[in-house]
């Protein structure tokens, strides 16, 4: 059995979430892990998600509800798409979603829930025989439905996990900041 962890996050229980993927001696593709465990680092539970295809984990946050959202790729005949996995507290799948991008090379890096409930991905997109990749990032709806998307050019290497990174959070607290004007807009006026 082949093992690889991307993220673990404490959990609002005081617990803790793994994701990344695996693959069993029994298939020849890669599906996405999610472990639970307790606040001493006890398995509660263990669950994979993914078919035929290789399906490969690289980010995952709890969400506000107590489940758990994942983003990775999923890998089609002819590209990488990016495939979120959305369960609810014990693990259970509630919906997935694959979302197409621009070139034939798709792959998130990193998945934020906003305060309204819907989600921020950020990752890389391009093509499998360049060396160069642009910036992505896609806003779902809460159901994970693609609501926009944008692609910051240029011939980006090694550096777009650092500025994907940097261009999530910046995107998170203009979004806190924004929703936080708001309420104070409703509450005062």
């Amino acid at each position: 059995m082949e093992l690889s962890g991307y993220g673990s996050i404490k959990t609002s229980d005081d617990g803790y979430i793994l994701g990344g993927y695996t693959r069993s001696n029994r298939t020849d593709s890669y599906d996405f892990w999610l472990v639970k465990t307790d606040n001493n680092g006890v398995e509660l539970w263990n669950r994979t998600f993914g078919g035929n295809k290789n399906d490969m984990a690289y980010s995952v946050q709890q969400t506000s509800d107590g489940g758990c959202i994942m983003a990775g790729v999923t890998r089609s005949p002819y590209s990488n798409d990016c495939w979120l996995v959305k369960t609810d507290s014990e693990g259970v799948e509630m919906w997935n979603r694959t979302i197409v991008g621009p070139n034939e090379e798709n792959s998130p890096n990193s998945i934020l829930q906003s305060p309204d409930g819907s989600y921020i991905i950020t990752g890389k997109t391009g093509s499998v025989n360049s060396e160069s990749y642009d910036m992505w990032v896609v806003s779902t709806d809460p159901d994970g439905y693609v609501q926009w998307e944008l692609t910051f050019g240029g011939p980006v290497k090694v550096m777009w996990q650092c500025l994907s990174c940097w261009l999530l959070t910046a995107a998170w607290l203009w979004l806190e900041i924004r929703i936080g004007s708001l309420k104070r807009g409703l509450i005062s006026g």
